[in-house]
């Protein structure tokens, strides 16, 4: 395959993979806030270790900044591929790929191309106030 023949399926691809993110909204979102909630689960203990009065080498504003960021940045990073390859290969999907003239792996960077793309929209959309 040709670089551009690659560069023309990665785009399709990353179009239906858009497209079915937006259909599926309910599951992608279920899938970020789960993300999210980890970090900001470790965000209130230290919070509460904060408060009950332990001697912390940070104070309460560094964090509450680092865990805000870290939330936003496993939002942006995170990716659902491990879950889904061995369902597909256990399920015999996975079989489909082998006709196609795109490899599984340019659908793979398509769908975290096109998850990545929503994420940072809805990011920013949420940090827009501040």
């Amino acid at each position: 395959m040709t670089p551009a023949a690659v560069a023309l399926v990665l785009r399709r691809l990353t179009s239906l993979e858009l497209t079915s993110t937006l259909v599926y909204r309910t599951q992608f979102v279920l899938y970020m806030i789960g993300t999210a909630i980890s970090t900001l689960i470790g965000l209130m203990i230290w919070l509460r270790l904060e408060e009950s009065g332990a001697d912390l080498p940070v104070d309460r504003e560094f964090i509450v900044s680092y865990y805000l960021m870290l939330a936003i940045v496993r939002v942006l990073t995170s990716t659902w591929h491990s879950e889904y390859l061995a369902q597909e290969i256990r399920m015999g999907s996975l079989n489909r790929w082998l006709i196609r003239p795109g490899s599984y792996l340019l659908n793979l960077i398509a769908n975290n191309l096109a998850e990545k793309l929503i994420k940072i929209t809805a990011v920013s959309l949420l940090l827009l106030p501040v």
